[in-house]
């Protein structure tokens, strides 16, 4: 919404400069800032760096109303000549005392890499983690033989290993009897579907009517009330009373918790905007080519970039 009001108003004049540095594309915060709050309260102009903003102009009008196509940002060099001595001296009791606190820290170092703005440091931890973007797997685990033990007679021990450092085990000892009871699917679907997602999960496909839209949908319903739980647990705490509903052809998904008062509702034709018009859809919304899903049946993982007009879209929070 704020990149939106951006790009209305890059050609206005009258438009406050210091709400850009919030609503430029992809901005990225330079490498250090110092605000002066007693002049500038809100924090909108950096007294070490200055910003240079540019705006792109297409050929044709945009959704918003003009044609600008983007606005970014740039980032001068370091330049603290303009500090009067109390702006430098609080500069530098703030890097003393960010130096002390990473000192005092076990896993921090002092050795930032800034030739990358703020996220130099994330990629070189994700290339740790992931080398290349590729996902490590861990090697199959190990069983020991398994040995009795002295206390009963009816349990034996068995130790697990693996040659991947690291290795997180998780494990459970459920008679079979308590499992069936804990299924919400059937071990017997299970068994004849041994690759499952939300969109093929064996169960049967019923009418939906969306909660948003009012349009009916033919897919597969979870909720409480049909004894298949969703929780949604999130830094302030759990919801147990959500559902979740997604079409049978993979192209519609509708999340609600009526406890939040919301209702998430996702279509994969938004992702086919363009910047001017719907892609391989008709009038009526009707896909005139393959339809987007958002199950990847050949990667047989979700299909992440159709929810980006959700996640970095300008109207994501329409």
């Amino acid at each position: 919404r704020l990149q939106k009001l951006m790009r209305v108003n890059a050609l206005n004049a009258t438009y406050k400069t210091k709400y850009y540095a919030l609503t430029a594309d992809k901005q990225r915060p330079p490498p250090q800032c110092l605000f002066d709050l007693r002049s500038d309260p809100d924090g909108t102009k950096n007294l070490i760096h200055d910003y240079t903003y540019n705006v792109g102009m297409g050929s044709t009008i945009q959704k918003w109303g003009n044609k600008v196509k983007n606005v970014t940002v740039e980032y001068g060099p370091l330049d603290e000549r303009e500090l009067d001595d109390s702006q430098a001296s609080a500069l530098a009791k703030l890097r003393s005392s960010l130096s002390r606190w990473i000192d005092s820290q076990k896993w921090v170092a002092n050795k930032v890499d800034w030739t990358d703005s703020l996220f130099g440091e994330e990629n070189k931890m994700g290339e740790v983690f992931w080398p290349g973007g590729i996902q490590p797997q861990t090697a199959a685990p190990f069983f020991s033989k398994p040995r009795a033990t002295n206390e009963r007679k009816d349990i034996a021990l068995v130790e697990l290993s693996s040659l991947t450092h690291g290795t997180v085990f998780r494990h459970a000892a459920v008679i079979s009897d308590d499992l069936e009871k804990c299924e919400q699917i059937g071990s017997g679907i299970k068994k004849l579907m041994p690759e499952m997602s939300i969109f093929s999960s064996g169960l049967p496909a019923t009418e939906y009517t969306s909660m948003r839209n009012g349009l009916k949908y033919i897919g597969y319903y979870y909720g409480v009330d049909v004894n298949r739980k969703i929780v949604l647990s999130w830094f302030i705490g759990q919801y147990n009373d959500c559902s979740m509903f997604v079409s049978s052809d993979g192209t519609f998904l509708e999340f609600v918790c009526p406890l939040l008062g919301n209702v998430w509702i996702f279509d994969t034709r938004d992702s086919t905007w363009n910047g001017t018009t719907w892609v391989d859809l008709d009038m009526n919304g009707g896909w005139i080519g393959t339809p987007i899903t958002f199950w990847d049946a050949s990667l047989k993982k979700l299909n992440f970039a159709a929810f980006n007009e959700y996640i970095f879209g300008s109207s994501r929070n329409e």
